[in-house]
């Protein structure tokens, strides 16, 4: 069998290039024959076996460049599948959001199409417009008009009908696999990448405890948490025992939340091997904190999956897809509200204190390669298309 994944973005070394690449060793794990193609406007250095990239012209206006860009990742999609239609058994595609191109190929060469989507499409796009604050000026106007209303008409329009025309749609939650109700779905919450050996956390014993929070390459991401950590923990009179150490890109609004706070440290964006060496030194990772502002209460969060097969225990604020329903799990993530209120920080210390253990650490990473590896994910999918 022979599949052809293709993502809309052109670095594999993102969260999404993370992913991605921890699905295309799931298929090869399993005997399938597939490959991995990136598709953006630039280009990573960086070459990797079965994983290729294509590089667009940018297009010639910025006017509504993110519209223009869509409409060009689109076109060029369906200009992949249509070349190798015959070449494949199946074409697997991170869902680039909705459009009429994207629904003309689905609707031409559905039954070899899977999709894989993140997210509800328009009623996320909604919550997210409404909790906008309005700003009567040009910029404020055009970022609104390309960022949430023509995406939200075209999923209105779209969204649907493409789901409908493809052979499946995989969903990472069941919360929004049930919200998008369609028959053709299939449940594969997130799973990780594994590294040819795992390093397991090793903190140093202190009183003093180091928190890592994985943000990821978009400082945009406002129901990520990290402003409900920030608030939660200088309201606290035990921060000065927590270090927090957050990794990723942040905004400027948070860049200048944190500045000179002694107790919270930026370290940016980290390659693979930097954050494996925080994942080592920390006693505690943070999960998603604010996944109500998403209208949300499951996820499958990728950096959780990574806490995890390290054996760092971790704090999340929803349900998991998959560890919230594992007995196994239990004792080894403590969860909190999903809503706006303040942090239990005391009590999350006093816990990841009582959870650092070397044998909590080893079992911990033991169940996650048994449960949450990539390779036992697309297990589900390769069983479905057979």
């Amino acid at each position: 069998m022979k599949i052809k994944y293709l993502v809309a973005s052109e670095n594999p070394f993102t969260s999404v290039g993370q992913k991605a690449r921890g699905q295309l060793k799931g298929f090869l794990d399993n005997g399938i024959n597939a490959d991995l193609v990136f598709i953006g406007f630039g280009k990573a250095a960086d070459k990797i076996m079965s994983i290729s990239q294509i590089e667009l012209k940018q297009p010639s206006s910025n006017f509504l460049l993110q519209r223009r860009q869509q409409k060009v990742i689109h076109h060029k999609i369906m200009g992949i599948i249509e070349e190798n239609y015959s070449k494949v058994d199946f074409f697997y595609l991170r869902f680039p959001g909705s459009s009429k191109a994207l629904w003309k190929t689905a609707k031409k060469y559905g039954k070899k199409l899977i999709i894989e989507t993140q997210s509800t499409g328009f009623e996320e796009l909604e919550s997210r417009r409404r909790d906008r604050p309005f700003q009567f000026n040009l910029s404020w106007l055009l970022d609104w008009w390309q960022f949430y209303f023509l995406p939200i008409r075209a999923a209105k329009k779209y969204q649907l009908r493409i789901f409908s025309a493809v052979w499946k749609v995989v969903f990472v939650t069941k919360e929004i696999q049930e919200k998008v109700n369609i028959p053709n779905s299939l449940l594969i919450p997130n799973g990780f990448e594994e590294p040819e050996y795992v390093e397991l956390a090793q903190p140093a014993i202190s009183e003093k405890q180091t928190w890592l929070f994985l943000k990821g390459s978009s400082g945009s991401l406002d129901y990520d948490g990290l402003d409900r950590i920030i608030a939660s923990m200088d309201k606290s009179n035990f921060k000065e025992n927590i270090t927090l150490r957050i990794a990723g890109k942040l905004s400027k609004i948070q860049q200048l939340r944190i500045k000179n706070k002694t107790y919270i440290k930026a370290l940016g964006f980290l390659n693979k091997d930097e954050v494996i060496q925080q994942l080592k030194l920390s006693h505690l990772g943070i999960g998603t904190m604010s996944l109500y502002k998403k209208n949300l209460n499951e996820a499958s969060a990728l950096k959780v999956r990574q806490y995890a097969y390290h054996g760092l225990p971790f704090v999340i604020g929803y349900h998991d897809s998959d560890i919230s329903e594992i007995d196994a799990f239990k004792g080894y993530f403590m969860q909190v509200p999903n809503d706006n209120s303040e942090l239990p920080i005391t009590e999350i210390y006093n816990w990841a204190k009582k959870a650092n253990t070397i044998e909590n650490r080893q079992e911990l990473s033991e169940l996650s390669l048994k449960h949450l590896s990539w390779t036992s994910k697309m297990k589900v999918l390769i069983n479905a298309l057979q």
